[in-house]
């Protein structure tokens, strides 16, 4: 019968048990390692002996020999302990050698594995380094179709690598590391536009992809992004010829990027972005360069910057020992149109003197044409290059910006053809035909002065100065330094004298409010006809008076 409460099982219902691995046969729990020892069996026995012989003694109650029952039951307990001691130690060895047995094949295993994962490393190595090799090749083609198929390759051999779990740390490295310089180079080489290697807008693509590339590693990775991360990797871009649009956006890094040298025939955009090392000294930008909402630290500025506007920009140097953010004027222009057009807007911010230094030459415009507006700076120094006296080719404007430390003005010449024998108030009194002729005679005259160079034409009759200093707020510190102003030399057209046209100061006060002015000469005695305006900014000694140039 059934129990009522049992529960029935069909005959067709398999046994709970039977999916299930065939339990191990059970072991005692192990004794202590102090009890293992091969005299304890017969110190257990010997102790139940002794223990059980009285008993046999007192047999039935009452002592008496042994009898033969008891001295059985005694000797029965001793060798009943004897034998479960010795089985237990037995099972305990037989344990320890399964142990043994199972931790020797357990290092065999993991030796196999090392073995069988460094082979694996190995080929993945050799794989990788043999694709690369493969996508050299295609690189090398004269098809322009295959480099660029053979950069997209790159790229997944960089991703492929960085997300490998068989190459070490090092090999990755060092692939990476090729596979970025490798893309530098062939940026390089397709600037170098060879005919036989496809057209223009050919090599301009193939560059195009290959910043693309590049951009995308080096931007802040995502979360579980397939792509490599190229933050960590210099990337040397110098002494390269641009075809290809630049356009930067988000951008934060703070590895070097390094244009040194190089030179861009498209226009560059970089907004709101971060470049914590960024070399591009000597780099030319001969179409238009915008960057805004940035910060930008940097070794100098560019030679050249044919269209330029910095809005709400942050420039800091490189090297805390630099001192001075350099901007070298070009050389002056035969076509005004070809005048560079630089601006600094939008409250830009450069930590540091800017130096602006001119070239030496002669010219008939402009080499640049400057406006600095609405910013802050360090300090500001206008002068030649070192140990010359050279003609000042630019108008430069600056106007609603903070001085905190210094500026000075020094060893520069300025031509003003148009203001020989007319003033202002002349020009203004002569009818425009009047005027077009005195321009068509200037414009064919040449300076004694200058030889068979024509005269400095870009100043227009009624300019009055160069420089423009327009309503900025200055450090009451630049009061101490004197001069501001040391060997500036104006020449109006076919003769040299000391020109107070040169420089506008206009509107200008100390931060605390207090209206400036320019100084008369202050050491007039040691004023040679050639030793230029020395002159220096001080506060108006009377409010009402205005002094709109250096009168």
């Amino acid at each position: 019968m059934v129990p009522a409460d049992d529960e029935h099982k069909s005959a067709n219902e398999a046994d709970s048990n039977t999916s299930t691995k065939e339990r191990e046969p059970g072991r005692l729990t192990p004794m202590p390692d102090w009890l293992m020892k091969w005299w304890i069996p017969f110190a257990v026995a010997g102790l139940l002996l002794i223990i059980c012989t009285p008993i046999a003694f007192w047999w039935g109650g009452h002592f008496h020999w042994p009898s033969a029952d008891g001295i059985s039951v005694c000797i029965t307990i001793a060798g009943a302990a004897l034998a479960v001691s010795t089985w237990q130690q037995r099972n305990d060895d037989n344990a320890f050698k399964e142990q043994k047995q199972a931790q020797a094949q357990r290092e065999l295993e993991t030796d196999r594995q090392e073995r069988e994962q460094i082979r694996l490393k190995q080929i993945e190595r050799d794989e990788y380094w043999k694709r690369r090799e493969q996508i050299y090749q295609l690189l090398g083609s004269r098809n322009a179709g295959l480099r660029l198929g053979a950069i997209e390759l790159l790229a997944e051999l960089a991703d492929s690598a960085a997300h490998s779990t068989l190459l070490n740390k090092n090999a990755e490295q060092r692939l990476q590391r090729h596979i970025i310089d490798t893309l530098c180079l062939q940026l390089r080489h397709e600037g170098l536009a060879h005919e036989t290697e496809g057209s223009l807008e050919e090599h301009s693509s193939i560059q195009e992809e290959i910043l693309n590339q590049l951009a995308k590693r080096i931007h802040e990775p995502r979360t579980h992004s397939s792509l490599a991360n190229w933050r960590a990797y210099n990337i040397d871009l110098s002494h390269t010829t641009f075809y290809t649009p630049v356009i930067l956006h988000s951008l934060h890094i703070a590895q070097s990027i390094d244009v040194r040298n190089s030179t861009f025939h498209s226009h560059v955009t970089i907004t709101d972005s971060t470049l914590n090392s960024l070399h591009w000294a000597h780099a030319s930008f001969l179409s238009q360069l915008n960057i805004s909402d940035c910060t930008v630290i940097h070794d100098r500025f560019p030679d050249l910057l044919k269209e330029a506007t910095f809005s709400h920009i942050i420039f800091k140097l490189i090297k805390l020992e630099e001192t001075e953010h350099q901007l070298q004027l070009s050389e002056h222009k035969k076509e005004k149109s070809k005048t560079n057009i630089i601006t600094f807007d939008n409250e830009c911010r450069l930590y540091g003197r800017l130096k602006i230094i001119t070239k030496e030459g002669y010219g008939d415009y402009s080499s640049e044409n400057i406006t600095i507006a609405n910013s802050t700076l360090d300090s500001i120094e206008i002068t030649s290059e070192q140990g010359h006296t050279n003609n000042f080719h630019a108008i430069l404007t600056i106007s609603g910006c903070k001085i905190l430390e210094s500026l000075h003005i020094h060893n520069i010449n300025y031509w003003f053809p148009a203001a020989q024998a007319h003033t202002e108030w002349e020009l203004m009194q002569m009818s425009d035909q009047d005027i077009q002729d005195l321009q068509h005679e200037l414009y064919g005259m040449y300076s004694p002065f200058l030889g068979d160079d024509p005269a400095y034409t870009d100043a227009t009759y009624t300019q009055q100065s160069a420089i423009y200093l327009i309503n900025n707020s200055f450090s009451d510190a630049l009061l101490e330094h004197n001069p501001q102003f040391e060997s500036v030399n104006g020449y109006e057209h076919g003769e040299g004298c000391q020109s107070e046209k040169f420089i506008t100061f206009k509107d200008n006060a100390t931060l605390s409010r207090m209206p400036l002015r320019i100084s008369e000469w202050f050491n007039d005695e040691d004023a040679g006809e050639d030793s230029g305006d020395n002159r220096r900014i001080e506060l108006l000694p009377t409010a009402n008076i205005e002094y709109h140039h250096l009168t």
